[in-house]
């Protein structure tokens, strides 16, 4: 007697033991997501406060064509915190403070740096006036402030941006 070539074949069910892991190891990672999310959500700087601070550092000069490269960084927005900018090669860092900060703006002091907002980003840099004054300005979610070092042949402009 010949067997035919037509069989079909039966698959095997998943064995009982490794629908079970699968479950186990499912209900550990949701358990450990929702107890960790305050953890995760910190790290990702998204938690108990009212948002980030991305921060473009860029550096110039007059002596190169070539230019050096931008650096960001995203700061968690906390109330009275200060936030230390610069320090690169022969620059000297400077002190950005965070006062009162809400989910919609933030109020901010600086001293030392040239601040531009709003309109006056694209007027330069006025080395007469405006350096070495302090600067107390509010920050609203979405706008982006520059703060640039008084020189004029090298120095770090800083791109502040108050996002979620």
């Amino acid at each position: 007697m010949k067997s035919s070539p037509n069989k079909a074949k039966v698959k095997k069910p998943m064995p009982i033991y490794l629908i079970i892991l699968l479950a186990i190891a499912g209900i550990i990672a949701v358990y450990l997501i929702i107890t960790n999310s305050t953890q995760v959500l910190e790290s990702l700087g998204w938690s108990n406060h009212s948002g980030m601070l991305k921060i473009v550092e860029s550096p110039w000069t007059g002596w190169s064509l070539k230019q050096p490269d931008d650096t960001i960084e995203y700061i968690p927005v906390e109330s009275e915190k200060a936030i230390s900018l610069g320090g690169l090669g022969d620059f000297d860092s400077y002190s950005l403070y965070i006062g009162e900060a809400n989910d919609n703006s933030i109020e901010m002091n600086q001293l030392g740096l040239y601040l531009a907002q709003g309109a006056a980003r694209s007027q330069g840099i006025d080395l007469n006036s405006g350096c070495s004054s302090e600067n107390d300005f509010t920050l609203q979610r979405g706008e982006t402030v520059e703060l640039s070092t008084c020189s004029m042949d090298a120095g770090i402009t800083w791109y502040i941006t108050y996002v979620r």
